[in-house]
């Protein structure tokens, strides 16, 4: 599977734009994801430029991935694929698991994230999605409900 993970409050203590502890486990469980053949992506709103001092750019994202030895790619779309499943460019990462310390009752931990994506179908979801259905038959089906 793609997984997409939030750098910050989820790979290290959310700490922004001092340099932060790593979140416990994360090195540990992205390796393991790493390992088990899931593709990682990094996603996070630091820009390349240290506005804020040497621990608030994608620098140090990457400088953190290379000292715990994770291969992963940072904030890549796959435009071809986002074409094909949404039928346009959309902004948002294209991914089959999405894991934030944002989202609605917040990250609950990586044993707790670990056992979640273990127990998923292990299929890519985005893959086996037909085509995007045209604007027109979704406009149909508006009207008909």
């Amino acid at each position: 599977m793609i997984i997409a993970v939030d750098f910050d409050g989820v790979c290290v203590k959310d700490q922004w734009p001092a340099a932060a502890e790593d979140f416990p486990g994360a090195p540990e469980a992205l390796r393991a994801l790493q390992a088990e053949g899931h593709k990682l992506i990094i996603w996070t709103c630091r820009v390349w430029a240290d506005y804020w001092g040497p621990a608030s750019g994608k620098q140090y994202v990457v400088n953190w991935l290379y000292k715990h030895e994770i291969n992963a790619r940072l904030n890549e779309n796959d435009q071809g694929r986002l074409r094909v499943f949404y039928g346009n460019e959309a902004r948002k990462i294209s991914a089959d698991v999405y894991i934030d310390d944002k989202n609605l009752g917040g990250f609950p931990g990586w044993e707790k994230a670990l056992e979640i994506i273990r127990g998923m179908d292990p299929r890519p979801r985005l893959a086996d999605t037909p085509l995007p259905i045209s604007k027109s038959v979704l406009t149909d089906r508006i009207q008909e409900a």
